[in-house]
């Protein structure tokens, strides 16, 4: 009771704040001053907006207010905020636009803490029980939903729903619609479609609330319902254009996205940018590439203060494989922070840079930004691309012991395995109570990449039926077939479902679904041929070299070693396969000079000691790998894209020419 009782005088103060006092009318240059804060608003000059408000203060409207208002919300001005609303008129609050921005100056003011402090002391009953006994104006209702959102907590705002007993009237139904959309459970999608099929028909004259509606529908997955009443939208603004888009999006429609916004005849926001540059990242086809890159050279010069506008165009641009143009746009954001690290790394992962990744790594260290666990995640998949197991321990020793508690430690698995410490990953694997599909199958990948294939076939018959799936699947008889064991894959492939056996057999030997897989893949992310990359470790730092590459300062001495390496396995024996060549020859090309620049062949020259290769390794360099162990008789480990192979002195090789 004493709870109930703080909360009602805390209430009575928060009543007191909706006390105002009228302003004179006054119609001079009114809609001049509306139309220049409005311009400054757009333009994002906040702190010019006020200092023009407050010198025509005695001649503005509500309309005027209420911008000031918003100016106010974006520069964090509360106390300025809450003199300004004091000049609104009573009647103002009865409008549902001016509403909505009291909704959003609330929640970000000191009132959201007030009422996030009832909500941690569990007093959320407390809360809808002392709405109704007080009567609270629907204004108010609105401000504790709109609070309840913004402290995510949007489910408390379907439980204060429930509890009314009044008509909600267009704000209270826009506040509603955000809640059930970032719910988008059973329950939430109920509510919404009892709402949506109850809208007064006065309010469908509303298209805000018409373009709250089709977020909704877009979060439901209801396409069809929402391009319809996108189409009873009269005056259509960029606001229902980009919830259009956006809602594309997230039902992979990305294409319908871009046919939207050719259409658009509005000047775009700095939001419709940023879901433009998304649905083109996404896409990455030929066409999206063009649309995505006249954007961005036409975007306005006040939208490049906009880190989340600049941060997804980063993205947009590495998608595309534009590593040099993404670079050049994340030196120009000022205040960098973990998203626009998280997207950088995150895109030179995405493009085969993974010793850039660990080098911006170093860049957040040095500005003070903690690596959150999106971006440790990425610097992982970083450490694994390269293979050098000791990176990824160096990156694992300063992740902290919170990370250890979340079921994200399965990445350690996959990084491990490929660096080929199978001991660590099974230790991090036997750390997981209750393992799921992705971990079991990353265990198993990591098996059949250092070659224990009956490991690998042990834990995939140990693994809860209900979690095979095709990819466990593939990745077990991948490992199979590394070492011949036909009985074992045979008698998996019986065991599966009949679309994983569809799935699987394209990757094994049905060509022509196999080709429309390929076909299908070319057409999503292009036809651009991934360069080959291989990395070794000299004196502690780790290079990177690339096939056909004169660029690095010692390539002089590096081609000089691959010519001696050549001699010396012709003298062997050794003749260059020409059938592991898969393009035409160029002109002074011979078959011994293209396979001879591959880029494990630069990386054994640089230095015989551990490599890692983004792609399969061809069957020639194979057979040369494993002459060169026995002629320098030395030991030689390469990891591709498939497994690790382990090249003795006496000229064998760990996979035992299963490739």
């Amino acid at each position: 009771m004493n709870s109930l009782f703080m909360f009602r005088r805390i209430v009575s103060l928060y009543q007191n704040l909706y006390k105002t006092s009228s302003i004179s009318s006054s119609s001079l240059s009114s809609r001049e001053i509306y139309s220049r804060m409005k311009k400054l608003i757009d333009s994002k000059e906040y702190k010019k907006t006020l200092d023009f408000f407050d010198q025509q203060s005695h001649s503005c409207t509500d309309f005027e207010i209420n911008l000031a208002l918003k100016a106010c919300i974006s520069l964090n001005e509360y106390q300025r905020g809450m003199n300004i609303r004091k000049k609104l008129s009573q009647n103002s609050l009865n409008n549902p636009y001016i509403q909505t921005t009291l909704i959003q100056f609330y929640s970000e003011s000191f009132i959201s803490s007030i009422i996030q402090l009832l909500l941690d002391c569990d007093l959320v009953m407390s809360i809808m029980l002392t709405v109704y006994s007080l009567q609270l104006p629907i204004n108010q209702i609105i401000s504790m939903q709109l609070c309840l959102i913004s402290n995510n907590m949007p489910t408390k705002v379907l439980d204060l729903f429930d509890e009314m007993n009044i008509e909600p009237n267009q704000a209270i139904l826009a506040a509603l619609f955000s809640a059930c959309s970032r719910v988008a459970n059973d329950r939430a999608m109920k509510i919404g479609r009892k709402l949506l099929n109850r809208i007064p028909k006065n309010f469908l004259n509303d298209d805000k609330l018409l373009t709250s509606a089709i977020n909704i529908l877009m979060r439901f997955g209801d396409v069809s319902s929402a391009e319809n009443l996108f189409q009873t939208i009269e005056k259509k603004d960029i606001v229902a254009y980009g919830a259009m888009m956006k809602g594309y999006i997230q039902n992979n429609m990305c294409d319908e996205a871009l046919d939207l916004f050719e259409e658009i005849p509005l000047n775009l926001s700095d939001v419709s940018y940023t879901i433009i540059f998304n649905a083109c990242a996404q896409l990455s086809t030929d066409r999206a590439m063009k649309i995505g890159r006249k954007l961005l050279n036409q975007m306005p010069k006040n939208f490049l203060n906009d880190n989340k506008l600049l941060t997804s165009a980063i993205n947009m641009l590495m998608r595309f494989g534009d590593v040099s143009s993404a670079e050049n746009l994340f030196q120009m954001i000022q205040k960098k922070n973990i998203i626009t690290y998280g997207t950088m790394t995150n895109g030179y992962n995405i493009n085969n840079e993974p010793l850039k990744s660990l080098k911006l790594f170093e860049d957040m260290k040095r500005d003070d930004i903690n690596a959150d666990a999106i971006v440790l995640i990425i610097l992982i998949g970083a450490c694994a691309r390269i293979g050098m197991l000791s990176k990824c321990q160096s990156i694992v020793a300063q992740i902290p012991l919170h990370f250890y508690e979340n079921q994200r430690i399965r990445n350690f698995i996959n990084s491990y395995g490929k660096a080929g410490s199978v001991k660590d990953a099974q230790k991090i694997f036997k750390s997981i109570d209750k393992p799921d599909v992705v971990t079991y199958t990353a265990m198993i990948n990591s098996f059949g990449l250092n070659r224990m294939d009956s490991e690998a076939v042990d834990l995939y018959r140990k693994m809860p039926n209900n979690l095979q799936d095709e990819v466990s699947s593939v990745c077990v008889l991948n490992a199979c077939s590394h070492s011949g064991l036909l009985n074992e894959a045979h008698s998996i492939f019986n065991e599966v479902s009949h679309k994983t056996k569809k799935i699987i057999s394209a990757m094994l030997g049905d060509h022509e679904e196999a080709e429309n897989i390929r076909l299908n893949r070319m057409k999503e992310v292009g036809k651009k041929v991934q360069v080959g990359l291989s990395w070794t470790e000299v004196n502690g730092e780790i290079v990177q070299l690339k096939a056909h590459d004169r660029s690095y300062s010692r390539s002089k001495e590096i081609y000089a070693e691959a010519e001696r390496i050549s001699s010396e396995l012709i003298k062997h024996g050794h003749n260059y396969d020409s059938s592991w060549i898969t393009r035409p020859l160029h002109e002074n090309e011979t078959i011994k000079s293209v396979l001879c620049a591959h880029s494990e062949r630069h990386a054994i020259a640089f230095y015989f000691i551990q490599i890692t290769k983004n792609l399969r390794v061809c069957g020639d360099c194979h057979q040369a790998t494993k002459l060169i162990a026995k002629i320098r008789q030395v030991n030689i480990v390469v990891r591709d894209a498939t497994c690790i192979h382990h090249f003795s002195t006496n000229g064998t090789c760990s996979c035992q020419d299963h490739l």
